[in-house]
Parts: structure tokens; sequence; C-alpha cells
């Protein structure tokens, strides 16, 4: 079956009309909105002079993901498999940590 709006409808927004699930495959996005994301990321830094500002040092502490919460992805659409259609997917990456020292010269 057809879908029942031209593919110029969907495409410019002027005269659009919403999704059809089922039928329109080119739709906006998944059609459908996910749960809202965001991350908070923190660097902390420390600069030491060792010799008269020629020679020196950088320690530096990186996280990502600092509060380790969950990451949903969006809800799956896939018709082909009606066991997972509807369910969040994804996790996102959780905390990490990265320790460094830069000499300079």
């Amino acid at each position: 079956m057809a879908s029942p709006h031209s593919a110029s409808q969907l495409r410019f927004g002027t005269n659009s009309a919403p999704c059809v699930l089922g039928y329109d495959t080119s739709c906006c996005g998944s059609g459908l909105r996910g749960l809202p994301t965001w991350s908070l990321d923190a660097n902390v830094i420390k600069d030491i002079g060792v010799y008269r500002e020629r020679i020196g040092a950088q320690f530096y502490w990186l996280v990502t993901n600092v509060p380790n919460h969950f990451q949903s992805g969006g809800p799956s659409l896939s018709l082909s498999s009606p066991t997972t259609f509807g369910r969040e997917g994804g996790g996102g990456s959780p905390r990490s940590m990265e320790f460094g020292i830069r000499v300079h010269w």
C-alpha cells in the first residue's frame, strides 16, 4: 500500500502532514520523541612552574559523565521485530576518568 502523503509534502514542510507509522518510512526523525538527554563533564588542571617558567608541569584530571546517570536512547520503531518495538534502548557510557601530567620546557 502506498503512503497517503506525497514525498514533497513530508520533505519541505510547508503543507506537511504528521507521519503515519507503518506507512511513512522517510519522516523527519523517528516520529516519536524519546527522553531528554544531558551530560555533565569536569576538568581540573593545575599548572606548576619549576624553573623560571621555562620548565614546568601541568597536572590534569578529566571526568566524563560525572553523575554516572543512565542516558536512554530513543524508542525502537522496527516493525520487523515486534518484541523490541517501542522499547527504550541505549544506556550511555559509564563515568570515565583520566589523570595525567604534561612536562614542558
